[in-house]
């Protein structure tokens, strides 16, 4: 009596951090926002990415069914006419819905009168219906909104970090919304600036901003400053990096399981050069390290308001950065012996520009990364094909070659 066997022949394509030769790369859309751009993933591993352009219109592209789609609403003033946003920031909740912050500026009253510019929040749920409203809140000053970052906890209350500038001076705020807009002032009134924020929640209530604080006085000397908070209220503000202009051009925080902060930036000046930079209290305490080292290459501009730094399940980061002219961007990940990185786009494609990059990580751990090439307006998505399995028919056997994407 013949016997029948099955063997199995599993091909598992190691793809360590710089060694991900799997790439797919998708023109998606072009545009000529000028807002920067923002990635979420939903519950089923789908990417969305938004951006604001002219006229006021907040779009959104998302995956279904293995193309793109794209929808969008409209910032109207009370006079019919369009306003605008600015400086644009989006998280993800449970139940998928988005969340947008940005500047809403060019506000008229009904006659056309001009009106300040605030905090504006967008939402738009998994069934496609937006709804928009500004923070005018007691408390909160005229301006507010520059450079926000936003996070979403499992009830879908909204959390931002941003800035105003009014009468002469700026605020450093963190505003956050249940029922209302509640809004409390880190620091200021200053004459400097809180550019880049970026804002992670962690177990116990707390909540960590960071942003780049420009007030030290000299150009080469920016400081990038953490702020925690504790269910609403402020804990203290820490000094990160006094060196180099750090995160000047981007910052962004995430909180790992055990609630430690990991936070990626990019440092530079005449003095310092160029490098992205990463700092973590995951010992204890801060550590902060070179993860392009600056004598190798002019590498390290993040990508202004973009979510920049992701931690998969085992709490590893992933980076992305750009080189200092935008002409290449590389995905960097911290292992045991240190940080390794690969090219997503070559430092010597002629004619590209890459602007606005974001990064997310899917549930298996795998990357989706949305950029811009200034040079064309064109925006591209890039991620890791999903598996593969090939049946090869022998005689009495089966081989199954199977190709894995990263992660588990």
């Amino acid at each position: 009596m013949r016997k029948s066997f099955i063997l199995c022949v599993a091909l598992a394509i190691l793809a360590g951090p710089a060694l991900a030769t799997e790439w797919s790369t998708t023109l998606v859309a072009n545009s000529t926002n000028k807002s920067g751009m923002a990635l979420v993933v939903d519950s089923a591993d789908r990417a969305h990415f938004l951006f604001a352009t002219g006229g006021g219109t907040l779009n959104h592209w998302y995956q279904s069914g293995g193309t793109w789609l794209s929808d969008s609403t409209t910032l109207l003033n009370a006079n019919g006419t369009a306003a605008s946003a600015n400086y644009f920031s989006a998280a993800i909740g449970a139940d998928n819905t988005i969340h947008m912050v940005f500047r809403w500026e060019g506000r008229k009253d009904v006659l056309g009168g001009s009106l300040p510019s605030y905090l504006g929040y967008a939402t738009r749920s998994s069934s496609g219906t937006w709804a928009t409203e500004l923070d005018e809140s007691p408390g909160v000053f005229e301006a507010s909104g520059k450079h926000p970052g936003i996070a979403v906890d499992a009830a879908g209350n909204a959390y931002v970090g941003h800035w105003d500038s009014s009468s002469g001076a700026t605020r450093w705020w963190y505003s956050y919304r249940d029922t209302g807009w509640h809004n409390v002032q880190i620091d200021g009134p200053q004459s400097g600036e809180y550019r880049n924020n970026s804002i992670a929640l962690g177990p116990g209530g707390k909540a960590y901003v960071t942003a780049c604080d420009t007030e030290t006085g000299t150009d080469e000397n920016y400081w990038l400053r953490l702020a925690t908070f504790t269910n609403g209220t402020l804990d203290g503000i820490t000094d990160i990096d006094k060196n180099g202009k750090a995160g000047r051009d981007s910052s962004c925080v995430r909180v790992d399981s055990a609630g430690k902060v990991h936070i990626a930036y990019f440092q530079y000046g005449e003095t310092y050069g160029e490098c992205p930079m990463y700092a973590t209290n995951a010992s204890g305490s801060w550590v902060l390290t070179e993860i392009n080292p600056r004598s190798t290459d002019t590498w390290g501009n993040m990508g202004y308001g973009s979510p920049t730094l992701a931690l998969d399940d085992s709490d590893t980061p992933y980076v992305l950065y750009t080189k200092q002219n935008g002409n290449g961007l590389r995905l960097a990940t911290l292992g045991s012996t240190g940080w390794t990185w690969e090219e997503i786009v070559s430092s010597g494609s002629g004619g590209f520009q890459v602007m606005d990059p974001c990064l997310m990580l899917d549930s298996h751990g795998n990357p989706m990364i949305v950029y811009r090439n200034a040079s064309t307006n064109d925006i591209y998505f890039s991620t890791v094909p999903e598996p593969t399995t090939l049946c090869l028919l022998a005689l009495g056997g089966i081989g199954m070659l199977a190709r894995r994407r990263r992660g588990k």
